[in-house]
């Protein structure tokens, strides 16, 4: 699963979750060529509201003409939203399993250390 949500456009938004906050998640915007053209930090994608700095980005990015009115714009800052919320809670899943397999074998290995410190005894 990516944790790139692409636009209308062909300009992306990238999500990139700082592991030891989950709650601040920087946006990577770049445009059709790859090229990048704003980072903003802010909270989970659901969270945003439609005045936040990642919402005037994005829909700046949709209305480069100044041709769509403002409704569409929100209808559509509102799709890529749930989109990205998508990915926000796959990365999520992704990180917490992490964290959960490396308790896994830290147990792991406390265990074979208590059964060597027995034997020992």
């Amino acid at each position: 699963m990516t944790n790139t949500a692409e636009l209308l456009t062909k300009d992306t938004i990238t999500l990139i979750i700082n592991k030891k906050n989950p709650d601040k998640v920087t946006y990577v915007f770049k445009n059709r060529y790859g090229n990048k053209v704003g980072e903003h930090v802010n909270r989970p994608p659901a969270t945003l509201s439609p005045q936040s700095n990642v919402a005037r980005q994005c829909k700046q990015i949709m209305n480069r003409k100044g041709k769509t009115d403002s409704k569409m714009l929100n209808n559509q800052f509102e799709e890529v939203k749930q989109l990205l919320q998508l990915n926000y809670e796959n990365e999520i899943s992704i990180i917490e399993q992490e964290i959960a397999n490396k308790l896994q074998a830290k147990q792991k290995k406390n265990i074979i250390k208590s059964k060597e410190a027995i034997t020992k005894l």
